[in-house]
């Protein structure tokens, strides 16, 4: 039927069928920062542009992103999880913006954000269109 489709005994990448443990921990930030790092601003324009308060889920694959995450986006949110499976950290989820934090990205939003964030994330009614229009 389709000559670009072949069959193929096992998947070619590697796939742990069995079930691992999961863990989650909760961090709370009393740490409130003055400024926002363009790492931050490139997630948290997103809850800001689109008025909602959206799950960011941020891999831990080594050391600096560990810390980058820690230091830069952790302080600017209230809802934050650890998620470890096998007891090894794989990923921090944020949400929940706070609120000195949503009034950093308005102000910078008005004036001076990192360039590329208005092009990525538009604004809502735009988004919005897009959506019915599909």
């Amino acid at each position: 039927m389709f000559k670009w489709i072949t069959e193929i005994d096992e998947p070619p990448f590697g796939f742990n069928n069995e079930n691992s443990e999961l863990s989650i921990k909760r961090i709370d930030s009393t740490v409130e920062l003055n400024e926002m790092s363009p790492v931050c601003q490139l997630f948290a324009s997103f809850d800001v542009i689109l008025d909602d308060d959206s799950l960011t889920s941020l891999p831990t694959p080594n050391d600096n992103a560990l810390e980058t995450i820690l230091n830069e986006v952790v302080p600017h949110y209230l809802d934050i999880k650890q998620i470890f499976i096998d007891g090894k950290l794989k990923e921090i989820n944020v949400r929940c913006l706070k609120k000195e934090s949503k009034k950093i990205v308005q102000d910078l939003l008005s004036n001076g954000i990192y360039p590329v964030i208005p092009d990525l994330y538009r604004q809502k009614i735009l988004i919005c269109q897009l959506d019915q229009e599909n």
